[in-house]
């Protein structure tokens, strides 16, 4: 029968004859080899850490050690876990500071068995190679040099291992100069001919082994002349209230004074500076400081150089209507604005247009483009597509800002739409001696005005026959007008049809018509002759007027 690892753990046996109960527990392990894990980098370099670690798991117990070609560097020994049933141990080598010599070699984790007479041992081995950072020296024939000169600069590299290089030259810690350069072997030659006042500067050699970086750095400065400055960077134009930094570099030998002065007023200094130096002067920008010059001067016993910049006053940005800014347009037309945009000598930061205060955003009907990339030119325009209501009725403003302010430009739209006209009723009726309002409501953009006319005529309010009276209500959509015509006392001869007419100056204008019945108590006549001949016949005739018909 073999033994499996699922048979790993407590075995119980339990025996009953019928009076009582024995059970007896027993203790299953599974005798195995080791698992090893080493733990280890297969390179590092001199001077970096280095940890070395094993972990061994199994059953039984067994003792643990760290060699490096066979020399014993950590010992340990493994402890039962209950949790897997199996014993654990762990030992590591730590090495702060890896030196070839002494930590470069083979490492090995030796797990040892005892059985009391015989010991089986296991191994894992692992090889850790330790490389050495070169040495860089880096030396200039003429340290200090003069326009026109030319300078040779050798980089060697030394100690590193392995001992096959491969060398960078960089300017200034970023310009990476392949003219000029000679490499052979551990050595390598950059040669600057016609020195040129831009060649002033640090100049460094980078070499690299395949697995480490070392390298060094040499300035290579001006000679005993008069002290060379490089001209500070234009600065962009400036808003009141900003703060800016002002910096001047300078090369020379002997030591020299260096200093940021407007006018004869000097207002930063720097004293005895030695070969080269920088000097920084903050300004906060006042509001006369439009165009101030400043002036970076250095002085030696040689003689002085001196070189200048100049603030420029950052300038907001202007509007200008292309076309007319104001505009009438139906309901079912389109309408667009459009502004050029000029006079800003720093960029647009945002274009901003509103109807009536209320920021407007591009979707499908409604599109805004604006043109801001270039300094002193550009454009914005917005364009109207879609069904217009009296809400777009207003004012229409374009506003483009950058730091040193914003303009503003308004355009005006003036919404028209046809007017409309319906009777509230087809038919009023009215006893006659009454009052009676005729209602008609009118809709348009302006306001429609409304005449009432009967058989014809024109009707005016007189407050003796007629009074007429209007109500206007804006909604989001139009304007609703509500007319009323108030016959003051109906009499027989004002019924008949009354007409509204509705009108606003845009396209025609249009009629709608109600109708007045007025009620009157019947008239009733009787004719015939009072005289009465022979035959007896006679007649008589009886006639009756009344409204409704009696």
């Amino acid at each position: 029968m073999s033994t499996l690892s699922s048979d790993v753990g407590r075995i119980t046996a339990t025996v009953t004859d019928g009076n009582a109960t024995l059970s007896i527990v027993f203790q299953v392990r599974l005798f195995s080899s080791p698992s090893i894990t080493l733990t280890a980098p297969s390179y590092v370099i001199q001077g970096d850490s280095l940890t070395v670690s094993c972990n061994v798991t199994g059953y039984p117990q067994v003792d643990i050690d760290i060699t490096r070609d066979s020399s014993t560097l950590m010992m340990g020994s493994s402890s039962f876990s209950d949790d897997t049933n199996l014993f654990e141990g762990s030992v590591s080598h730590d090495i702060a500071n890896v030196n070839r010599s002494t930590d470069e070699g083979n490492y090995t984790c030796l797990v040892s068995i005892s059985n009391g007479t015989d010991v089986v041992e296991y191994s894992k081995e692992t090889a850790v190679i330790v490389y050495i950072r070169p040495t860089v020296s880096l030396m200039a024939d003429m340290p200090f040099a003069s326009v026109g000169d030319t300078v040779t600069l050798t980089c060697t590299a030394v100690g590193g291992v392995p001992n096959t290089y491969s060398f960078t030259w960089r300017f200034n810690s970023s310009q990476i100069i392949t003219e000029g350069v000679v490499t052979n072997g551990s050595t390598s030659v950059l040669t600057l001919t016609n020195f040129e006042f831009e060649s002033f500067g640090s100049y460094e050699c980078e070499v690299n082994n395949t697995f480490t970086v070392a390298n060094n750095t040499i300035t290579v400065l001006e000679g005993d002349q008069t002290v060379a400055l490089i001209s500070p960077a234009t600065p962009d134009p400036v808003v009141f209230g900003q703060s800016i930094n002002l910096s001047c570099s300078s090369f020379g030998r002997p030591p020299y004074n260096l200093s940021w002065s407007v006018g004869s007023t000097v207002l930063a200094n720097a004293d005895n500076v030695s070969m080269g130096g920088e000097l920084i002067y903050e300004v906060t920008v006042q509001s006369n400081d439009n165009y101030t010059e400043y002036t970076c001067a250095a002085t030696n016993v040689i003689g002085s150089s001196n070189t200048s910049v100049t603030l420029t006053r950052a300038t907001p940005p202007m509007l200008t209507a292309v076309g007319s800014t104001s505009v009438t347009v139906r309901v079912n037309e389109s309408f667009s604005f459009e502004a050029n945009i000029t006079g800003h000598n720093l960029p647009i930061s945002s274009v901003q247009w509103t109807r009536n205060g209320d920021e407007l955003m591009n979707n499908d009907q409604l599109t805004v483009e604006s043109d801001i990339t270039t300094l002193n030119s550009g454009s914005t325009r917005l364009s109207v597509n879609y069904t217009l209501s009296l809400v777009d009725n207003g004012t229409y403003t374009v506003t483009v800002f950058n730091p040193a302010g914003n303009d503003t430009l308004d355009y005006y739209v003036t919404i028209e739409i046809d007017p409309a006209v319906t009777a509230v009723m087809d038919m009023y009726t009215v006893s006659e001696g009454s009052s009676i309002n005729l209602e008609c409501n009118a809709t348009g953009v302006p306001a429609p005005d409304v005449i009432w006319s009967y058989g014809g005529s024109s009707l005016m309010s007189n407050g003796v026959d007629y009074n007429i009276s209007r109500s206007v209500v804006q909604t989001s959509e139009t304007f609703s007008v509500t007319s009323t015509l108030t016959v003051i006392i109906s009499e027989r001869g004002d019924a008949g049809v009354y007409s509204c007419n509705a009108s606003n100056g845009v396209g025609d204008t249009v009629t709608d018509s109600t109708t007045l019945v007025v009620n009157f108590i019947p008239n009733v006549t009787v004719s015939g002759s009072d005289t009465v001949t022979s035959p007896d016949t006679f007649q008589y005739t009886c006639t009756v007027v009344s409204s409704p018909v009696a």
